[in-house]
């Protein structure tokens, strides 16, 4: 990371800097899944936001918007080889949870009680989906799926400061690397560039 924009992100808040931070964090060395995981769920928050503007629950709204990406979010992270529908997981309470019911779950527990987290969440390998000892299985796939999503949502685009997505942070697919940058509110083009 440049000092121009090391500074930047120290004085920055908002949507970029938490998309910046996961994106950074899920490439670090080690992974740092947990803290991506966290700066994404605040994106989701202001995303969601954004979508319903008329509920007045933030847990509604976190939940409705995730469940309207979960096909598409699943559907990059396994990179077109599984398309879900209307799915909903088997929580640790043994009861039956959508997408976005875990990940708000999970969400919560990080502000209210971080030692929760383990008991919610499986750090998985990227072939796993689904859960695994009653737990969420949450896996680096799943996560750079979730920033794809949020990065390339039409209401994040004025939100999202593209010189920090530019030709150092890209994805490589196909042998061809595209920076973030290109992706920014254009879901569909992001979604074209991945063949789905």
């Amino acid at each position: 990371m440049t000092k121009d924009i090391e500074n930047k992100i120290r004085i920055m808040s908002g949507i970029s800097k938490r998309l910046f931070m996961a994106l950074s964090s899920f490439r670090a060395a080690p992974p740092q899944q947990e803290d991506a995981l966290f700066q994404l769920a605040s994106v989701i928050d202001s995303t969601s936001k954004h979508h319903y503007p008329n509920e007045s629950s933030s847990k509604i709204r976190f939940v409705k918007y995730l469940k309207s990406i979960t096909t598409n979010l699943y559907r990059i992270a396994t990179l077109g080889k599984l398309t879900i529908v209307d799915c909903t997981f088997k929580g640790t309470d043994g009861k039956q949870h959508s997408f976005g019911e875990i990940i708000y779950n999970i969400r919560c527990s990080s502000y209210h009680d971080p030692n929760e987290v383990d008991d919610l969440i499986y750090w998985g390998e990227e072939n796993q989906i689904g859960t695994k000892d009653n737990r969420f299985i949450v896996n680096q796939s799943l996560l750079q799926a979730l920033f794809l999503m949020l990065i390339s949502d039409d209401a994040n685009k004025d939100h999202v400061d593209r010189s920090l997505f530019t030709d150092a942070h890209y994805l490589r697919f196909n042998q061809k690397d595209y920076p973030f940058s290109l992706f920014i509110g254009k879901r569909d083009y992001m979604l074209g560039v991945l063949g789905l």
